[in-house]
């Protein structure tokens, strides 16, 4: 009576996956149009011009756009390649690929800020478990 079947623990994996797809979807779709657009619309030689070398204002354009994006890190490495194989320099779409995944990560922790898990709170978590794991 209290065993479960494998198709119960199947559902629920599946209901669990299909629950994460929805909450991270937005980010899959977004880096991937994101990376479409760069392919369809952008000029290689318009790029190359902006973004073609290892310098302050490429790095620096190549970051905002990075920030303003804000993609999962699967879609800002799909981004990076688009930008890779348009002409821009590798350390420019290594920091589009950065700027994307930190503001990501800044708006988690701001999010978890506003629900009260402060830094210090989230720290007291992590000592407790591994005070339990001890």
């Amino acid at each position: 009576m209290g065993d479960i079947t494998f198709w119960q623990h199947y559902g629920e994996a599946a209901k669990t996956s299909v629950g994460f797809f929805w909450k991270a979807g937005w980010a899959f779709v977004l880096g991937y149009a994101i990376s479409a657009m760069i392919q369809a619309f952008v000029p290689k030689k318009r790029l190359t011009e902006h973004m073609g070398a290892a310098d302050l204002k490429s790095v620096s354009l190549a970051t905002v756009f990075g920030a303003a994006s804000s993609s999962c890190s699967f879609a800002a490495l799909a981004a990076a390649r688009s930008l890779i194989m348009k002409g821009a320099h590798f350390v420019s779409a290594v920091a589009f690929m950065f700027a994307s995944i930190v503001l990501t990560a800044l708006i988690m922790h701001f999010s978890f800020g506003l629900l009260g898990l402060t830094p210090e709170s989230s720290r007291t978590i992590s000592d407790s478990a591994q005070f339990a794991i001890d």
